[in-house]
């Protein structure tokens, strides 16, 4: 399994991180990626990192358990859970590179607190404000299925914990003050990883 599972993380990058910039780069002459300003916040810096550490590592685990760094969890390392891990990381790959395509113009890797972006609320969007975060964290858990270690849980920890601090503490702060009421309305009728879960008032 851990050869399926890196077969699926390479799907993963070519389309979701690949092919999505060059389509951006091709409509804007921008691939869509933002660094870090240097008067970042510490609290950004660390959820970028904590991020970048979870999306490595997980993408990586597949390749860290074949050369036997890491040893699958003997309990968890069965068929069934193989399976759902193969379903729950395609799934996670269609989801994703489908809501980064429906933020057409909009989409961007990172912040830019300079920048004005459209507040995307259409398609998936209209039922979920992170539907891409929602993708990535679905294949997260697909491949933990395909390599459950104890390596892969704290990947996975790390990665669950990061996405939080940057949704929460950069990303909503950002689009409050960049669309003010628009977004206020918008944040209260969607959920923000799943459908009306973590709606705000």
């Amino acid at each position: 399994m851990p050869r399926v599972a890196l077969s699926l993380s390479a799907i993963f990058v070519l389309l979701a991180v690949g092919w999505r910039s060059f389509a951006q780069y091709r409509r804007t002459r921008d691939f869509g990626f933002r660094r870090p300003a240097r008067d970042t916040r510490p609290l950004e810096k660390l959820a970028g990192a904590l991020i970048a550490v979870g999306v490595v590592g997980l993408l990586a685990s597949p390749g860290i358990t074949m050369v036997g760094l890491a040893q699958p969890i003997s309990l968890l390392d069965r068929a069934a859970l193989h399976v759902l891990g193969i379903l729950l990381a395609c799934f996670g790959i269609v989801l994703a590179v489908w809501a980064e395509f429906e933020m057409g113009d909009s989409w961007r890797v990172g912040v830019d607190r300079a920048e004005a972006t459209s507040l995307i609320k259409h398609g998936l969007f209209g039922h979920v404000r992170n539907p891409i975060y929602s993708g990535m964290l679905v294949f997260a858990l697909g491949i933990f299925c395909l390599v459950p270690s104890l390596l892969s849980i704290a990947l996975g920890v790390v990665f669950v914990f990061g996405i939080q601090l940057q949704v929460r503490g950069v990303e909503e702060p950002y689009l409050a003050r960049r669309h003010g009421r628009t977004y206020s309305e918008y944040a209260g009728t969607t959920g923000r990883f799943l459908p009306r879960v973590g709606r705000l008032s």
